[in-house]
């Protein structure tokens, strides 16, 4: 086990309250989830970045032939073994309710949402549920979860309690290992290769790192006794891992730590300087991206900075982080623009706009984002491919893997449209 040197927690508060102030109205996406429109302060230390959002980059894209990374250290006896809990049916009343229109649900906003296979998982206070493209509830499972955070890939699902102590690995319906925190969980992020790395307090503490494998392995622990932990992320191989670090002396700049994590310090750390790192994770494999609030940052295995896309003064108002490709929502006053970024930062502009939207979701080259109480999709080089018009406030959107079908969220619930001229 790693540890920095041991430093009391006095501070916290007027930490968050600072960052608050300095970050206040910058929306964010989560690593493979709707993004909700809190304010990113408090994300870092309540562990909204899953995602992320999970987010919680959307790792559901990635490749089902990928496979677990090798093991190290013990497995936890109380809860490394596969339980196989299968979920409950779901009544047919349930199902013709989703396929019929809205979804009403309480505290829809604060639900995840992640694409997984060809359905949608929705994670909410003490339940998961997978949802087809016809509005069809196929599984649904209780979880002791109050405000999830969830990931999805190709083959697994990752919910844990925000501020809570329960962390869930599942595959479809069965639970595939459960852990219990001896600290309140922040931060957590499925990788490609179905690793987990979660953040906690710790007393004594700024925070603790832990990363576990695909079969609840623990593979890593490092312990911040000089730095709060804003986010983590582990490399497709699941040999690297990356953590978001803010001194709460120097808060207008952030680093990033990188981790060999067959050795027990970092290995080297890149600093992000005047500008606060909002989420990072490996896209296209080894590569690091950093998003920031200033400009995204590709960062090699070596911890070079090998490319960067700055916002050159615009405000970043919402973005998603897909598993290669992002899109952003930059603003200037009354005005915004939509742009992508493919995985090298390469970018493309999708359209300029005369209001800022709620949000933007990018998959397989399309992009979706409000407009006129409907949705609009364009491809990433800007061409309209479809658009509805729902009368209602669309709070955000997700695509299907089949993208002629969306899943629509309203303050309210959810709907699964199908779009005309996709």
């Amino acid at each position: 086990m790693a540890n920095e040197n041991k430093s009391g927690k006095s501070g916290v508060f007027a930490l968050v309250i600072i960052l608050i102030v300095v970050l206040g109205g910058i929306g964010y996406g989560l690593y493979s989830e709707l993004p909700d429109v809190k304010n990113i302060a408090d994300g870092f230390l309540a562990g909204v970045l899953p995602h992320t959002d999970r987010s919680e980059t959307d790792s559901s894209e990635t490749d089902s032939s990928e496979t677990d990374s090798s093991e190290t250290g013990s497995p936890d006896t109380d809860s490394s073994k596969p339980d196989t809990s299968k979920g409950s049916d779901v009544s047919e009343s349930t199902a013709s309710d989703a396929a019929g229109g809205t979804v009403r649900m309480d505290d829809a906003l604060k639900a995840r949402f992640a694409r997984y296979k060809n359905g949608i998982v929705i994670a909410s206070q003490g339940k998961i549920e997978f949802v087809d493209k016809k509005g069809d509830v196929k599984w649904s499972l209780a979880l002791d979860i109050s405000v999830p955070i969830l990931n999805t890939n190709s083959s697994h699902i990752m919910v844990a309690d925000k501020d809570g102590k329960n962390l869930y690995l599942l595959k479809n319906d069965n639970i595939v290992y459960k852990k219990t925190t001896d600290d309140a969980i922040r931060t957590a992020k499925l990788n490609q290769n179905s690793s987990v790395s979660i953040s906690c307090d710790e007393q004594f503490y700024k925070g603790k790192i832990t990363v576990y494998s695909s079969r609840g392995t623990e593979q890593f622990v490092w312990h911040s006794g000089t730095h709060y932990i804003l986010d983590t992320a582990v490399s497709k191989s699941g040999k690297k891992l990356a953590a978001v670090i803010l001194d709460e002396d120097n808060v207008s700049s952030t680093s990033v730590m990188l981790f060999d994590m067959s050795q027990n310090d970092p290995y080297t750390t890149v600093d992000a300087v005047n500008s606060i790192i909002m989420q990072v994770d490996y896209s296209g494999g080894e590569y690091l991206r950093a998003i920031t609030d200033t400009g995204v940052l590709l960062i090699d295995p070596k911890g070079n900075v090998s490319n960067t896309y700055s916002f050159n003064g615009l405000t970043l108002e919402r973005y998603f982080a897909g598993n290669t490709d992002m899109a952003l929502i930059l603003s200037l006053g009354d005005n915004s623009s939509i742009v992508t970024l493919d995985k090298r930062l390469g970018s493309k502009a999708v359209g300029e706009f005369n209001y800022i939207p709620n949000f933007v979701h990018i998959y397989n080259n399309k992009c979706i984002y409000d407009k006129n109480k409907g949705i609009q999709v364009q491809t990433s080089s800007g061409k309209t491919s479809g658009e509805k018009n729902l009368g209602k406030d669309v709070k955000n959107a997700l695509f299907f893997s089949d993208t002629n079908y969306i899943l629509t969220l309203y303050s309210s619930g959810y709907e699964i449209v199908k779009l005309n001229g996709n």
